[in-house]
């Protein structure tokens, strides 16, 4: 029976009330039949999952076959991806801001504490200077030590 004209198919389903009154509204807003709605959605639906399953050549962008909904979707991630850098810079210049804070605070509490500290002797250089070390080591560890228990609580 192959007379070489094709002819269409015809494929009959069910739909549930939601999904019927679904393709009732989108036929009438494109002003066509049920069937043409149905068929036009599988051809769209169709034609987007081959897009996706294609890999994307983005050197080859100009001049490029692509169809319109290849650059709709390139367009579409282009904009979500600068919206999320664009709140991720945000959050970093917040940070950079509370980190240059800080470090002001730091520095002016040095300047305080120099205020009020004595020089040290010539002869007490040394044993202050390990003194000092050993202090600072065991702030080290309870920095650490609370950031980690910090850590633990999240």
């Amino acid at each position: 029976m192959s007379s070489g004209v094709r002819r269409p198919h015809q494929v009959r389903t069910y739909l549930g009330t939601e999904l019927y009154e679904r393709v009732l509204r989108e036929a009438a807003v494109q002003r066509c039949s049920v069937s043409e709605c149905i068929h036009d959605a599988l051809q769209e639906l169709y034609a987007i999952r081959d897009e996706l399953n294609r890999p994307l050549d983005l050197g080859k962008r100009t001049g490029s076959k692509g169809g319109p909904l290849a650059h709709r979707l390139m367009a579409q991630l282009e904009e979500r991806m600068t919206g999320g850098l664009s709140r991720q810079l945000d959050e970093i210049h917040s940070l950079a801001e509370r980190l240059r804070r800080l470090e002001t605070m730091a520095d002016r509490q040095y300047v305080s504490l120099m205020l009020y500290l004595p020089d040290v002797e010539e002869g007490q250089a040394e044993e202050r200077s390990a003194s000092a070390n050993r202090r600072y080591q065991a702030w080290q560890r309870a920095v650490e030590k609370t950031l980690d228990s910090s850590k633990r609580r999240r």
